[in-house]
């Protein structure tokens, strides 16, 4: 209950402080009564108490490690490939006020681009082409509508899938 009313108090300084800082690796967004006015860059900064609020963001280099996904060949050869994105934010006000969840548009979007680059190539295919090279280029150009910047998609697993489903005996489709 303590920390509640210790953070409640934070805040309430906070809001009253007509300065705020953004750091080195930050960029910010200002709303004025909850509607955009401008961006903010790292430094001191003014703002009015109450009537200002600052949404903050890294915009530094950084990854998002993918979860690996089970994709069919053009020719049925069933892979894993488990992918790595290095971006950045590149524009804050698309980021931060144009988008719901940018990193996770990022990972979906990927995520469809790997499937896509894939499923339309057979195993042999996916092998000799560099596919991480491909998926890096329609990442790139995809995801300049979310204010983000991907500098690089790397292949971290790559294989064949070997794959067993066992069903239990009470199961309902038997």
């Amino acid at each position: 209950m303590f920390d509640k009313l210790i953070e409640f108090l934070f805040e309430i300084i906070e809001k009253v402080l007509p300065v705020f800082v953004i750091k080195q690796y930050q960029q910010g967004v200002l709303l004025r009564g909850g509607k955009y006015k401008k961006d903010v860059y790292p430094g001191l900064h003014l703002k009015i108490p109450f009537l200002d609020d600052v949404d903050v963001y890294p915009v530094v280099t950084t990854t998002l490690d993918l979860p690996a996904q089970s994709i069919v060949t053009k020719d049925g050869i069933a892979v894993v490939i488990k992918t790595i994105v290095k971006y950045k934010v590149n524009n804050i006000k698309v980021f931060g006020i144009e988008v719901g969840d940018a990193i996770d548009a990022l990972s979906d979007m990927t995520r469809g681009i790997n499937f896509n680059t894939i499923h339309r190539r057979t195993w042999l295919e996916t092998c000799e082409q560099d596919i991480e090279k491909i998926i890096t280029k329609e990442a790139k150009k995809e995801s300049k509508q979310w204010g983000i910047e991907v500098e690089k998609v790397t292949i971290s697993d790559y294989s064949k899938m070997n794959s067993l489903r066992l069903f239990n005996e009470q199961s309902p489709l038997t």
